[in-house]
């Protein structure tokens, strides 16, 4: 349970991060063009965040299977 709280708090966090960034559509605006600003924001925040990872130095993997048991 703590995990799923964990996870959506971390979601909540990054829309309100993309949110932020974006100018409000006009009153008049369509669902579809509501949708799309928001998709737009997205998808620059997500190409920011791959650059990003790309200029940070490679960490080493805590994933189980890349950890070496010693004999």
């Amino acid at each position: 349970m703590l995990d799923t709280v964990e996870r959506r708090s971390r979601l909540v966090t990054l829309a309100y991060q993309v949110l932020g960034t974006i100018d409000l559509p006009p009153i008049d605006a369509s669902e579809g063009e509501v949708l799309a600003a928001l998709a737009t924001a997205f998808h620059r925040k997500a190409l920011g965040a791959v650059e990003t990872e790309r200029d940070t130095p490679l960490r080493k993997s805590t994933l189980p299977e890349n950890r070496y048991v010693s004999a």
